[in-house]
């Protein structure tokens, strides 16, 4: 059964090789040439990567350039919306305000058992929606279910996907569904705990980044537990991978032992009643929202309260935001969402024009 699944794993591996975030950014770029009915000349561009700082583009005539590989197709992206708005290149660059812009999608069990999730369609789309609207990091929060999810052929297709479209993957997981036994305690916990998280690692290649979720009364009791099995399956991840400290569960005891797991570590407090925790300035902040927080989902949509919260974020010094996603499969109506947070997040100065569409629809 495990050489079917790393079988299966290696296939994704192969049939993602095919296209690369650079590709979907050429493809959009020829496919408005195509729209405007330009001549096949016309529109050729020369590509290359800069020494700009990441996520960073400059346009120029007949040139884009990118700090990076995500960059470049953020300039191609802008190249080809310069197109369809004016026919031709307009000298510009873009460099982004706030550097992880993310989205959070709650896997429950349920839920890996339906067709969005096992699709072949949705994960590719779904990422060029992120991709065009500048979100660069999407969070898999698995909750209710114990050890890694049984389809792991799928979170690996998930996770190359995402690649495609230059998007990170971060994997959310509560400490407690990892337990193999209700007593953490037991001989069976840890050994099973580190496997899963393990697993999930080597499935999900585009994972950068864990989060650590757990019960704020049992924090201090499970200090132990994590610094000998959780934090040890990012450590020998292979990769850099940063750990994801919830503020809201942080205790003195469970700083410490994440410090001495010796991964690079994010503190992920809430937005907006998250304080500043003791120990915890030296660290970069991510701003989380939830859609059960104090701030209203329906005001999500809201140009001026996303222009404002963005500005918010800048003042209280976050390294960038994550917010709760519409709930899946979703449809056109959740462009505006996924455009408005992510294009802000790039550049507090994007026009109304790039969302005016999706606000009045005809």
């Amino acid at each position: 059964m495990r050489t079917l699944s790393a079988l299966l794993i290696c296939l994704s591996v192969m049939l993602a090789a095919a296209s690369g975030p650079v590709e979907f950014g050429r493809s959009e770029f020829d496919r408005a040439a195509a729209e405007k009915k330009l001549r096949p000349a016309a529109p050729r561009i020369q590509t290359e990567v800069s020494e700009d700082r990441p996520e960073t583009f400059r346009i120029a005539v007949g040139r884009v350039s990118g700090g990076d590989i995500r960059g470049l197709m953020y300039g191609l992206l802008e190249a080809a919306d310069q197109i369809r708005a004016r026919g031709r290149l307009v000298a510009t660059k873009g460099s982004p305000a706030l550097p992880i812009r993310a989205v959070r999608l709650m896997i429950k069990p349920e839920d890996t058992r339906k067709d969005w999730y096992t699709s072949r369609e949705y994960w590719p789309e779904f990422f060029a929606t992120l991709a065009r609207s500048r979100i660069n990091r999407l969070t898999l929060v698995f909750t209710g279910q114990r050890g890694a999810p049984a389809d792991l052929e799928t979170l690996a297709f998930i996770s190359h996907a995402a690649a495609d479209y230059a998007v990170e993957l971060s994997l959310g997981i509560r400490a407690e569904d990892l337990f193999a036994a209700s007593d953490p305690a037991s001989d069976d916990a840890g050994p099973a705990s580190l496997s899963a998280l393990k697993s999930m690692l080597a499935a999900c290649g585009s994972a950068r980044s864990v989060q650590i979720w757990t019960d704020e009364a049992n924090g201090r009791k499970l200090v132990a537990f994590y610094r000998d099995w959780l934090f040890r399956a990012v450590r020998e991840a292979g990769r850099r991978v940063t750990l994801e400290l919830r503020q809201a569960d942080l205790t003195p005891e469970l700083l410490e032992a994440a410090k001495d797991a010796g991964s690079p570590l994010r503190i992920a407090a809430d937005y907006p009643n998250g304080k500043d925790a003791a120990n915890t300035a030296a660290y970069e902040k991510l701003c989380r929202l939830e859609a059960t927080g104090p701030s209203a989902p329906h005001a999500w949509t809201d140009p001026a309260y996303v222009q404002r919260t963005m500005s918010e974020f800048r003042l209280a010094g976050c390294g960038g935001f994550e917010i709760e996603a519409p709930a899946p499969p979703g449809g056109q109506a959740d462009r505006l969402f996924y455009l408005l947070w992510g294009r802000l997040g790039y550049d507090p100065k994007t026009p109304d024009s790039v969302w005016s569409k999706e606000l009045n629809p005809q």
